[in-house]
């Protein structure tokens, strides 16, 4: 209930960031299969658009970015031909206020497309696997929109690479949440990182997500790299250089794992994982995680004995039975020649980071077993859960205790279409009693419920 009407709340208030916008009416479908190239020549032509020239999202949005950012997350643009397709429109329609809506623009078009793929694999209209990836890709464009936005309004800035000081923050439940329907930080979240590289410390990520993913969250919060798919591999940003740390008889046997799941029904597996293997049960339009103890009975069928199974809250990992996360942290402190280091982590998966560090963090909704499993004294547990939790332990780091200094108070000033898209992605960072308070308080459950 609370995740669907955050979800609800999100997508109002990313309307209200195109209320100021020139009023159009929009085509709302900007994908490939929409133009045609005429048989003579020239340039390509738009179909249809006198069939939905409306949004698809039902939110009474007339800005003409959203059809621009349509265009960009159907074609799937590169960044540097979308800010070509960008500057033209402005340099054209005189809309020089595109720029600060098109992060807003970008997202109601994806969780629109999610709504309506959804819908598709729930009345059986399309092929769940497919439904899977397409909605894996869906929420990619809207992690890299909101974290690349956050990182741009809080002004993060490049690491201080020649620092000895080292933080690897785990991305899953620290540093990101799913409350809102997609993966992605909160302010909280951005401004821990950069209360960490403002005191001089070089924060690394150390998570099961893939080696693309990492490289994309290492750019857009400029820090030096981090260890992907549990350890598998890591990421060097200033050399752009991988290291495997996954064994060629270890790959040998993912590679063979992932061929005989292709062949099982509804089973999806995530492209993005090339060191590992991510598994998803598809089915009418939900994503569920694969039952562990079913792929174990696959690798002892088939002797696959060089890997294991992770289990984890909403995904089922197999990685090489060698690799974990404290071999990637302590493959990345020689590398960066860290002195010190902090691990922040949630999960039992974490207990080889926190061995491989000096000091040891989680925030309060870590796992009961990773707590009791730590020796009294060496696990310090925040007050908050996820992004809240994270921010408390990145101010005990930098200032020994939680108080605030002259390199992390000073107020962050933006304009209204800013304003609005960080208040929106702040719902991640209300608590659980104060979104129960939203939804009693205000006469939203009403609307919430009348939208379903």
């Amino acid at each position: 209930m609370l995740r669907s009407f955050s979800y609800y709340q999100l997508r109002k208030r990313l309307s209200r960031i195109c209320l100021g916008a020139p009023r159009a009416v929009i085509d709302g479908r900007m994908g490939p299969a929409e133009w045609i190239m005429p048989a003579g020549g020239g340039n390509p032509l738009k179909l249809d658009f006198d069939e939905h020239a409306f949004d698809r999202s039902d939110l009474s949005v007339f800005d003409p970015v959203i059809d621009l950012a349509g265009f960009s997350v159907e074609h799937r643009l590169p960044d540097n031909l979308e800010k070509i397709l960008m500057i033209e429109y402005i340099s054209r329609s005189g809309d020089t206020g595109a720029w600060e809506r098109l992060p807003a623009c970008k997202m109601i078009v994806c969780l629109s497309a999610q709504s309506e793929l959804e819908s598709q694999a729930f009345e059986g209209d399309a092929d769940p696997v497919k439904v899977t990836l397409d909605l894996l890709e869906l929420e990619r464009v809207l992690s890299k929109t909101a974290n690349g936005f956050l990182s741009d309004a809080f002004r993060l800035q490049e690491a201080r690479w020649e620092s000895d000081e080292m933080v690897a923050i785990d991305v899953d439940g620290v540093l990101e949440d799913s409350i809102l329907g997609f993966s992605a930080m909160s302010p909280t979240a951005v401004k821990a990182v950069r209360t960490l590289a403002r005191h001089g410390f070089q924060v690394v990520l150390a998570t099961g997500r893939s080696l693309p993913d990492v490289i994309e969250r290492s750019r857009i919060l400029r820090v030096p790299g981090g260890i992907a798919e549990y350890g598998s591999v890591v990421w060097d940003r200033g050399r752009e250089a991988t290291a495997t740390l996954v064994t060629p008889r270890e790959m040998e046997q993912l590679r063979k794992l992932r061929e005989i799941l292709a062949d099982q029904d509804g089973i999806s597996i995530d492209p993005g994982h090339e060191y590992s293997v991510r598994v998803f049960q598809s089915a009418k339009g939900s994503r569920r995680r694969v039952a562990a103890f079913w792929l174990e009975q696959i690798l002892r069928r088939w002797k696959l004995d060089e890997v294991r199974v992770i289990q984890g809250n909403s995904v089922t990992d197999v990685v090489g039975r060698s690799v974990n996360k404290g071999a990637g942290l302590l493959y990345l402190r020689r590398r960066f020649n860290a002195r010190e280091v902090h691990a922040i982590g949630d999960t039992h998966e974490d207990a080889p980071l926190f061995r491989a560090a000096d000091h040891s963090y989680s925030p309060a909704n870590a796992a009961p077993g990773l707590v009791r499993g730590m020796r009294n004294g060496d696990l310090f547990v925040a007050k908050g859960k996820t992004q809240r939790g994270l921010f408390q332990i990145a101010m005990r780091i930098a200032h020994g205790r939680s108080r605030r200094c002259p390199l992390c108070s000073d107020a962050d000033q933006w304009s209204e279409p800013v304003s609005i898209l960080v208040e929106a992605l702040s719902l991640r960072d209300r608590s659980r009693f104060q979104k129960i308070s939203d939804l009693i308080g205000h006469d939203m459950l009403k609307n919430f419920y009348a939208s379903l």
